[in-house]
């Protein structure tokens, strides 16, 4: 993790950010502490389960603001269509038909 220098010189320590494996153990001891799953989209296979944990986090969380470089657009499409309501996507009747 990263610690700052209480020193005049600890200004000119670059800041170190977690490795992989401190990034692990704290999702590890979220999911133990607080039942929070933290998974990386990315570390997902299966591209069904991929997609469902993304509009989940979409509902929850909104639209993420930076793009993913990992993703293709066809995928975030998929995502953003699993938001919208089945009413929504269905065609408006015509005037005069009830």
């Amino acid at each position: 993790m990263a610690t700052s220098i209480p020193c005049a010189l600890g200004r000119l320590v670059p800041v170190v950010g977690a490795s992989a494996g401190e990034l692990r153990s704290m999702r590890a001891a979220v999911w133990h502490k607080q039942g929070i799953v933290v998974v990386p989209l990315d570390e997902i296979r299966d591209e069904w389960d991929q997609v469902f944990l993304a509009a989940i986090a979409t509902r929850l969380y909104g639209a993420r603001n930076q793009k993913n470089p990992k993703r293709t657009r066809s995928q975030e499409r998929k995502v953003t269509d699993l938001g919208r309501s089945s009413v929504a996507s269905q065609p408006e009747p015509e005037k005069g038909q009830s």
